[in-house]
């Protein structure tokens, strides 16, 4: 019965129909037990049948705007004249409020300060309209910016959403993480992205020794050798800092 799923703040109406089957007027008392009770209402609670008389009674469950999504049980307890009868109805709770973040890609990579941008998408998967704050989580929180920062999705509406980064100067493997937050529920959901920074930049300097020994007037060659280590072509200013009679072969590299 679907009367029995219920968002919380909605109300349900279940009827019961109760008849004298006997042979002299009877008085009966109604009240309700159960985890869903203390939602619900029921009229009349007491009244008398004559012989073959019926009488509906009805009984409206409204979950509060807290109620977690579950099954509750709610029993009406009808008693006349030392006899009892018991109505059992569930009450489903639903989990009408919600959100759901999908996008094409959760990973991106880049260099070494540069800007990576994501695109996802926030959807309601709720029975409301709702307002929703976004924040962010995580180890480089404080490089990320956001398009938005406060959306409001009617039910299935959906908002497409830009994460602009900007990737720190060491290389490595980053997080971050945006939430979504409701403003009249408690509704909350998260979505993890991944940043990875290449070593784009990379370099190593080397030399054979350190000293040498050698007389006046003679010429020394010193290898130093200059490595490119990272991901991109780059070019390298080459500066000697040292006597006057030292130079280099050299003050330009590109690898």
């Amino acid at each position: 019965n679907i009367a029995n799923q219920l968002c919380p703040r909605d109300t349900g109406l279940f009827t019961d129909f109760i008849k004298n089957t006997d042979t002299e007027p009877k008085e009966y008392t109604v009240n309700t037990q159960g985890a869903a009770s203390v939602w619900a209402t029921s009229v009349p609670t007491g009244f008398i049948l004559a012989p073959g008389e019926k009488k509906i009674i009805y009984t409206y469950a409204t979950p509060g705007k807290n109620a977690v999504p579950g099954t509750y049980s709610l029993d009406l307890i009808v008693s006349g004249s030392g006899e009892t009868e018991t109505l059992s109805h569930p009450v489903i709770v639903k989990n009408c409020f919600g959100a759901e973040f999908s996008a094409d890609a959760q990973e991106a990579q880049v260099c070494p300060v540069e800007t990576a941008k994501y695109e996802f998408s926030i959807s309601n998967s709720g029975e409301y309209r709702e307002t929703y704050d976004l924040s962010l989580e995580g180890q480089i929180k404080e490089k990320v910016s956001l398009s938005d920062n406060v959306i409001t999705l009617d039910k299935n509406g959906q908002k497409n959403i830009l994460a602009f980064v900007t990737a720190p100067s060491d290389s490595g493997e980053f997080e971050f993480t945006v939430v979504a937050k409701g403003k009249t529920t408690n509704v909350v959901e998260s979505f993890p992205f991944i940043l990875k920074v290449k070593p784009c930049f990379d370099f190593s300097v080397e030399v054979e020794k350190s000293s040498y020994d050698f007389c006046e007037h003679t010429v020394v060659e010193v290898p130093i050798k200059v490595s490119n280590l990272g991901t991109a072509v780059n070019s390298y200013d080459i500066k000697l800092d040292g006597p006057k009679w030292a130079r280099l072969d050299k003050e330009f590299a590109q690898l």
